[in-house]
């Protein structure tokens, strides 16, 4: 069900709500209005015909009683029935002359015979009407020709119909349903207009343009004009289609510039590594050379320290050739469940005397009931031995090494801190510390880090370093505890 068919059956009940209820209203307080009208009239009637009556009847003209009931009677055809009756139901004149001298039921009217007037609604053969009794009371005037010791010498009891009125009640009721009805048409009509005008053809427009966008047309645009809130819709529909495009531009350029710089490094890993293969071969006859001719030299011949410098600087040049390799080299981690402590421990036991000469206090905080980690054991240790010996040649002069592990439950890493007391990294060296060949140190190869950040990243990790010259360096490493998929 589309918006503007909502809108129109939202109106549509609203409006049958209140004009049932407009109409049930006007009905209930016309029938009330009428009713008590058609009560003061029969009152007024009533009264006015007993006045008249007592009247003959005091100055001894009770022969023209039936007569003035009867011209009363016939000229009004809202009066049912007018008639005078005494206390035994005999009747004494009537409207219709062929009812004087009858008797009726009086049991029904027995309750409003009273000393006084009465007015009183009934119903009769399923017509609805009121009915007027008034007493006449034995006046002096009266007991001429009426037995003293009567107090009531008869009743009048008008009969008022009540059918007019109810005729004029439903035709105002069918009078109100018409206008209504034409009311309801009109208005039904205009939401229509304005439904179709100003909401389901703007409507319209701005779900055929998210269907372009969504079949990948981002030069689609919503072409129309309006100050209303469609028109704001609108209009941020068109700067938000924009962004994106712009954003797809600038994602795609960026994917065709990292996808190019992907290619340059897979082609400058096999131009080093042929070249590092290249260079190991020779390097390996120069440094064994140079090796027997430093042992045919006495000790204090003054050559032997060239020899020796040569020795240690292809030694040098072997480990950065090995670390190009390894740098370079694709590699596929052999996975298996891990103990990150016991890693760690292992890891430590390579440095012993390292430790004890720089005066390197050693500091643990394990977490207990640390899960495994799934990883390659001889990669994990490489990039522990990497991180740590950075943080021995960080410390020449002593200082605290401290190993903090926790877990992660909401990230499923197992997150390891190593924490020295070393003299730090300057702050805009930090965001090049991961490069290959870039070293903080004068005789650094550069590419310890850059292989640990490859390891980790290979491992699904990540790895984080934050340091303050002076203060020292925190290298934070996460690692998952469940298998890579």
């Amino acid at each position: 069900m589309n918006l503007a068919t909502k809108i129109i059956l939202f109106i549509l009940c609203v409006l049958i709500l209140f004009m049932g209820g407009f109409t049930y209203l006007v009905t209930r307080w016309e029938k009330s209005t009428f009713k008590k009208s058609t009560h003061h009239y029969a009152n007024v009637l009533g009264e006015t015909i007993c006045d008249s009556i007592t009247t003959e009847m005091e100055l001894g003209r009770s022969d023209m009683v039936q007569g003035t009931l009867e011209r009363i009677g016939q000229g009004s055809p809202q009066i049912r029935s007018l008639r005078i009756f005494n206390s035994q139901g005999q009747i004494l004149r009537s409207v219709n002359r062929e009812d004087v001298g009858k008797r009726i039921d009086l049991t029904p009217l027995r309750s409003h015979l009273k000393d006084v007037s009465t007015l009183f609604d009934h119903s009769k053969e399923g017509e609805s009407g009121i009915s007027f009794v008034k007493p006449f009371h034995n006046k002096p005037l009266c007991q001429k020709c009426h037995d003293p010791k009567e107090n009531i010498i008869g009743f009048l009891v008008l009969d008022v119909s009540m059918k007019p009125v109810e005729e004029l009640v439903s035709s105002s009721q069918k009078f109100i349903l018409a206008g209504m009805g034409v009311t309801f048409l009109m208005v039904v009509g205009s939401v229509l207009l304005i439904t179709s005008r100003w909401v389901r053809t703007p409507l319209l427009k701005v779900t055929n343009a998210m269907k372009k966008v969504e079949s990948g047309d981002l030069d689609a645009r919503i072409q129309f004009i309006s100050r209303d809130e469609l028109g704001r819709v609108a209009q941020t529909f068109n700067l938000m289609v924009g962004t994106l495009k712009k954003n797809k531009e600038d994602l795609e350029n960026l994917h065709q510039k990292e996808l190019e710089r992907t290619q340059r490094m897979a082609t400058l890993g096999e131009l080093a590594e042929a070249i590092a293969h290249e260079i190991r071969n020779p390097l390996a006859g120069v440094s064994a050379a140079v090796k027997i001719i430093r042992e045919g030299l006495e000790k204090d011949d003054p050559r032997a320290k060239v020899f020796e410098e040569i020795h240690f600087q292809t030694d040098r040049i072997e480990k950065i050739v090995s670390n190009l390799l390894q740098f370079a080299r694709k590699s596929t981690p052999k996975f298996s469940l891990l103990d990150i402590h016991e890693m760690i421990e292992r890891t430590l036991q390579l440095f012993p005397f390292q430790f004890q000469n720089q005066r390197i206090n050693l500091e643990r905080e394990f977490q207990s009931n640390l899960p495994g980690i799934h990883g390659d054991p001889d990669q994990i240790q490489q990039v522990l031995m990497n991180i740590i010996l950075n943080s021995i040649q960080s410390m020449p002069d002593g200082g605290k090494l401290r190993f903090k592990t926790l877990l992660r439950p909401e990230e499923g890493m197992v997150h390891l801190a190593i924490v020295d007391t070393g003299k730090g990294i300057p702050e805009e060296a930090i965001p090049k510390i991961f490069k290959p060949f870039y070293s903080t140190k004068p005789k650094g190869a550069g590419l310890g880090l850059a292989i640990a950040e490859k390891i980790i990243h290979e491992h699904g990790g990540k790895v984080a370093i934050l340091s303050k010259v002076g203060v020292g360096t925190t290298v934070e490493i996460s690692l998952p505890t469940k298998p890579l998929s």
